[in-house]
């Protein structure tokens, strides 16, 4: 299964977030493009970059509420919008939680167990790929 529209060479699917690839792409008229399980060690957040209708990612927008989809998830989630080679939007769902992306006290973080870790990640990105499943 190719979820690259550039047909480039690439390496597989990182397994944490290819369910939530997996649900953005059973979204009719949705089509991911590159994406990321994160990386709690540099730290990366996890994100996917995909083609959508506007509509359909107002959906997705939405059903992120105010990041955490109603408290259904436990870090906070965006949703934005850029253009692409052609002029159309590419959106990228991505976390914009402090807890992931602050790297300034990353010593401090380790004794105090508050730093994610990728097991923690896979438990959110699976809730995350559920409910884009109930948008499909």
């Amino acid at each position: 299964m190719t979820y690259n529209k550039y047909k480039i060479d690439q390496p597989p699917i990182e397994k944490g977030i290819l369910p939530v690839c997996e649900a953005l792409n059973a979204i009719p008229g949705v089509s991911t493009i590159w994406s990321c399980e994160g990386h709690p060690e540099r730290p990366t957040p996890p994100y996917v970059c995909f083609n959508a209708d506007r509509q359909v990612a107002f959906k997705i927008h939405e059903m992120l509420g105010d990041g955490d989809a109603g408290k259904k998830l436990k870090y906070l989630w965006r949703l934005t919008a850029t253009f692409d080679q052609n002029g159309g939007y590419e959106y990228t769902i991505c976390s914009n939680d402090k807890r992931i992306l602050d790297d300034s006290n990353r010593l401090m973080s380790f004794f105090s167990g508050k730093r994610w870790n990728q097991s923690d990640m896979e438990k959110e990105l699976l809730k995350l790929s559920s409910l884009l499943n109930e948008l499909a």
